[in-house]
């Protein structure tokens, strides 16, 4: 006996909509993602002059820097950019920034910077002071860690040139 041509189109909306509803669901959920990315502040090292409002506000409301200091570079390490862990590079000094707690480094005192990592791990920058402390910051692949170092390095360089 044949199946009737009004079940076998039956069967066939059946799987076409058993497919094409959770299909166009994907589609939906994919594109409302990629809307809610777009409208989301932007991650990875940034300089003064991008640096993201959340950020400065977090370091106006928290008195991260010094009245004196200006924000030269920043980076949120934080995967929500809440900037509850932050590298801040200032004109004077390295901050690290980490559960409440800050740890500072004047850059006339910087008696060293090295800059490693594996390439895919990001890049591991270590600052050594010159009485001793050391201070690591790491920075997250593609997310600008040439930058931040060579900033630093830059920063440094000028600090120690107008320090007695």
């Amino acid at each position: 006996m044949e199946d009737s041509p009004s079940r076998s189109n039956s069967i066939g909306t059946m799987i076409g909509l058993g497919c094409g509803i959770p299909l166009a669901a994907i589609v939906i959920l994919m594109a409302g993602g990629l809307i809610y990315l777009s409208t989301q502040p932007d991650g990875g090292v940034q300089l003064a002059n991008n640096v993201e409002d959340y950020a400065v506000t977090y370091i106006n409301e928290n008195k991260l820097l010094e009245p004196d200091e200006d924000l030269v570079a920043y980076y949120d390490v934080t995967v929500q950019l809440d900037s509850s862990e932050a590298a801040i590079l200032t004109n004077s000094r390295i901050l690290y920034h980490k559960d409440g707690k800050t740890t500072a480094i004047p850059l006339a005192e910087v008696e060293r910077l090295d800059r490693g990592g594996d390439g895919m791990g990001g890049d591991q920058i270590v600052v050594h002071s010159k009485t001793g402390e050391s201070m690591l910051i790491e920075i997250a692949v593609w997310n600008g860690g040439d930058v931040f170092f060579s900033t630093l390095e830059q920063q440094v360089q000028q600090a120690q040139q107008a320090s007695p």
